[in-house]
């Protein structure tokens, strides 16, 4: 073989290298957009789930945390499944070779001969290596050096991702409000717990140093809560009967949040017509909190 031969054959070996690393370096990042679209997927879902399960458990310290927890070990477990392990496998030159003649059966099996030849097996002679790996470039030429087998599923992982991350800034922007608060309580994890939950008493001036002898003003509003009863009624929403402070206080029991009979006050007496009231809950002496009540006429 002569000086300008072996230089030819040098130089088609390294381009059928360079097309194989090509091939492999876009089949990996074909996994990769289809890890992310499972990873991405799989882990809305869960933070969707999990918000809808903290409105259930009023948001409790617990449940948080639980969920929390659930959420890394669900994100983690999809990211090693599929993701990091697909990654990790090793991918030699000849399982590039049969992936892409087999997506390309024009080929023939032209570059996995070519690669044989590569390796100066005995049964091929110089002549006949390079005549080989020219055939095996020339069809891949031809091919667009398999761009166009990535180009598809590429667009399609990409569309789907895209697609789910859009869904689920819909259904969090418009959806019910304790979506987004679970959604913040479970992703927001530099605040406490009892600041992360929208179901709370704030009271003011809070924890303080009172002199002896002295007044203090006490202020308490409650935050999250709404309380929504069904009651029968007639025309124009008036109830038979009506609803009274032990109706308030079981349907404020069984929302999760105890309140005793007693505690219940009734400004303007019992609710006898449908819509919006709002009745006062007594805690103590100096702390007295507004409680919307929404009466639902049922006909």
């Amino acid at each position: 073989m002569s000086d300008e031969q072996a230089v030819q054959t040098t130089g088609d070996r390294s381009e059928l290298t360079t097309i194989i690393r090509d091939i492999r370096k876009r089949w990996r990042l074909k996994l990769a957009l289809r890890g992310a679209m499972f990873v991405i997927g799989g882990a809305i879902l869960a933070l969707l789930l999990s918000a809808y399960s903290l409105e259930h458990l009023k948001f409790s310290p617990g449940s948080i945390i639980a969920f929390r927890i659930a959420m890394v070990m669900v994100s983690g477990a999809l990211a090693w499944a599929f993701f990091v392990q697909p990654q990790w496998r090793k991918v030699t030159d000849e399982q590039v070779a049969l992936y892409l003649e087999e997506c390309e059966p024009t080929l023939e099996t032209a570059i996995l001969s070519a690669l044989e030849a590569e390796k100066n097996s005995p049964d091929h002679s110089p002549a006949l290596a390079r005549r080989l790996v020219e055939q095996a470039i020339v069809r891949c030429q031809a091919i667009e050096h398999g761009r166009r087998l990535e180009a598809q599923p590429l667009r399609r992982y990409a569309s789907v991702i895209a697609g789910t991350v859009v869904a689920a800034l819909l259904i969090f922007v418009l959806g019910p409000a304790y979506l987004r608060q679970g959604a913040s309580a479970l992703l927001r994890i530099s605040g406490s717990l009892v600041e992360a939950s929208p179901y709370k008493i704030n009271v003011k001036p809070g924890s303080i140093t009172v002199p002896r002898g002295s007044d203090q003003v006490i202020s308490a509003k409650l935050q999250g809560f709404k309380l929504s009863l069904t009651a029968k009624a007639g025309g124009e929403g008036k109830l038979f009967g009506s609803v009274g402070t032990s109706d308030i206080a079981e349907a404020t029991s069984k929302a999760g949040f105890e309140v005793e009979r007693s505690e219940v006050r009734l400004p303007h007496g019992p609710i006898r017509q449908a819509g919006e009231h709002v009745v006062q809950l007594h805690f103590h002496t100096d702390v007295t909190v507004d409680l919307p009540v929404t009466i639902v006429a049922e006909e």
